[in-house]
């Protein structure tokens, strides 16, 4: 059983947010992935960023709800809002976006989706400096005392040698180097982000100009299950409430309580609110086609704010499933209602528009093998075109 604690030196007062309070994440202090497919891509890496160029790219993605990507186990984003979001009880507090797909419920009543679990920690502003620099605190998710969940796990990623060779994959055809960027962990496992065909650039982050990269966290158990042959066919489990990038924008679970907070230790504490979020990806497990498991994240806002918020925004919005995943000759989308929806790649060039009417809705797709995103007035999600 959780030791629930009160912090002192913290107002126990919980304020409600004025008008003039942003409902969205307002500053990101830090953007560091860990090596990926769509690193240098979401957002686009242009030579001589610098890590501050980075943050900025991504205040810009968010502020047209556009996902960015966090890489494999570990990477992670800190950002912050310009007031404090307030622990108000039993309510949601905080709503972090991101580009998961409308679950589906299978027949043991299990949820699975275009489900990448980020996990979520929180820090208030104890110092009143502004800067993300007191202690944080996770938020105890679905996840957080299954016996498979491994706690103080850390990943460490080494950078490919300028002599290396890449090595074909021999299951999976489409990897194009299956021993690319080397992992290894503080439980004796060892693993690699392979490349793959769809994605050609560098997937080390190249503004960091480290050999190593090392991470530290929670890491959550593998959520995806491969069906067929080559990894084809994914069924990528939602856990249940907690964390991000696992439920559409637009659905209850995909919301935070403050109240959810825990300690180092795994005690319960009270917040009056927090300042600052961090969010990282919280599996390490790679996944046939779709690459390496890697959370991704649109923003973040104020559940409180009383300016109307996006997430009580995409609450309203439609609803969009696409059936036919990887994509060939023609996509099956089904949309809840007539809404206007387009085709991206992951440079962010549109390549074409569709209008959907409520139901099913067969498009013709003559697309180049490659992963796309498929954007709709509610959200986005992303596709392998074969």
């Amino acid at each position: 059983m959780l030791i629930r604690t009160f912090l002192l030196g913290l107002c126990l007062s919980v304020v409600i947010q004025t008008a003039a309070a942003n409902p969205c994440a307002a500053t990101v202090y830090t953007y560091q992935p860990a090596p990926g497919q769509f690193v240098n891509l979401l957002p686009a890496y242009a030579d001589g960023d610098t890590s501050d160029d980075m943050c900025r790219k991504v205040e810009a993605a968010w502020l047209q709800q556009t996902p960015v990507t966090l890489g494999a186990w570990g990477g992670y984003v800190v950002f912050g809002f310009d007031h404090m979001v307030a622990n108000v009880p039993d309510e949601y507090d905080l709503c972090i976006l991101g580009n998961a797909s409308v679950a589906k419920q299978s027949a043991d009543g299990r949820y699975w989706g275009a489900a990448e679990p980020g996990s979520v920690m929180v820090s208030y502003d104890a110092n009143g400096n502004g800067l993300p620099d007191d202690e944080w605190y996770h938020l105890a998710g679905s996840e957080h005392g299954n016996t498979a969940t491994v706690h103080d796990y850390v990943c460490t990623y080494h950078r490919p040698a300028a002599a290396h060779q890449p090595v074909a994959g021999v299951s999976w055809k489409y990897l194009t180097d299956s021993l690319y960027i080397r992992w290894t962990d503080n439980q004796g496992g060892a693993g690699y982000v392979s490349k793959n065909s769809f994605h050609k650039q560098d997937y080390w982050p190249l503004w960091v100009s480290a050999d190593e990269l090392a991470f530290s966290g929670v890491r959550l158990p593998d959520n995806v299950e491969m069906l067929g042959t080559a990894g084809t066919n994914n069924i990528l489990w939602c856990y249940d409430y907690g964390y991000t990038d696992v439920f559409a924008n637009n659905d209850e679970r995909n919301r935070m309580k403050i109240d959810w907070a825990v300690d180092a230790q795994g005690n319960s504490v009270f917040l009056p609110g927090i300042h600052f979020v961090k969010v990282y990806t919280a599996v390490n497990q790679y996944a046939g086609w779709t690459g390496e498991v890697s959370t991704e994240v649109a923003g973040a806002f104020d559940l409180h704010a009383t300016s109307t918020t996006a997430c009580e925004h995409t609450a309203s919005q439609p609803s969009v499933t696409l059936l036919s995943n990887p994509v060939r000759e023609t996509m099956v989308i089904t949309s809840s209602t007539t809404q206007h929806a387009a085709v991206y790649n992951l440079h962010g060039h549109l390549l074409f528009n569709i209008n959907l009417s409520a139901g099913t809705n067969r498009i013709s797709c003559s697309l180049p093998q490659c992963i796309y995103l498929l954007q709709y007035d509610g959200g986005a999600l992303r596709f392998l075109k074969q």
